[in-house]
């Protein structure tokens, strides 16, 4: 990455054994979910990108996924 995802976007991941790969990082959710429909990625799942506090955390515990079948 060439810099820190902004709140906002969208990072969609695929977990690969224990680590987990940013398959594409898209503006909002609408255009991850577009990019992950032409993709084709089964197993990808959308995470939204949080405000980040201090140490790298995120202002929210709460983690917004959507699963792609």
């Amino acid at each position: 990455m060439l810099k820190r995802p902004e709140p906002g976007q969208v990072s969609v991941v695929s977990k690969i054994g224990d680590n987990v790969e940013l398959l594409h990082l898209a503006n909002n959710r609408e255009m991850a979910e577009l990019w992950l429909a032409k993709a084709g990625y089964s197993r990808a799942r959308l995470e939204d990108v949080r405000a980040v506090t201090g140490v790298g955390r995120p202002s929210s515990a709460t983690e917004a996924q959507s699963h792609v079948a």
